[in-house]
């Protein structure tokens, strides 16, 4: 059943990130990055994947039909 207790914490590898974005949550705390932030991370991630695969430069900020086609590939 979701929301079971599973009797350990699990955070893997990103233990530090998840144990402050719970507690923030919990405790009602800022986050260390905004949505937004995450959002430009990815946006820069996905350029690099898709200037890797094209061998093509890629202009930033992304539109959604340049990640619509890497969505497709």
């Amino acid at each position: 059943m979701p929301g079971e207790p599973v009797g350990h914490v699990f955070a893997g590898p990103m233990h530090n990130e998840t144990v402050h974005f719970i507690e923030a949550i919990a405790l009602d705390r800022p986050v260390m990055a905004t949505a937004e932030q995450a959002r430009a991370v990815m946006e820069v991630y996905i350029a690099a994947d898709m200037s890797v695969e094209s061998g093509e430069p890629v202009s930033l900020p992304l539109t959604r039909t340049s990640a619509s086609a890497a969505a497709v590939a």
